[in-house]
């Protein structure tokens, strides 16, 4: 279930709204990364607690690890053209 991914935090749990326009998550746990990013480990987190859930062994090659915390620097600190984005949020080049 897709549902409240990208506002979930992926470490500790908690949900703040957020509206699309918004694309890095932080949450006051400490966590700071791409919401897209984000999303894709509550995804996985709740993948695997489905599997575990069954009872069924996990497939072979199936991660198990916990999902860690990943903080990486504000993408404006990232790109020297910071500011130049399109509509799309795409940077457009110099």
């Amino acid at each position: 279930d897709a549902r409240r991914s990208s506002g979930t935090c992926s470490v500790c749990g908690v949900y703040a709204a957020k509206p699309l326009s918004l694309r890095w998550h932080a949450c006051a746990c400490g966590v700071s990364l791409h919401r897209d990013a984000n999303a894709a480990r509550v995804m996985l987190a709740r993948g695997l607690a489905a599997i575990a859930a069954t009872g069924e062994a996990v497939p072979p090659g199936t991660p198990t690890w916990a999902v860690a915390p990943c903080v990486v620097p504000e993408p404006s600190s990232l790109l020297s053209n910071a500011g130049d984005e399109t509509s799309n949020g795409a940077m457009t080049p110099k």
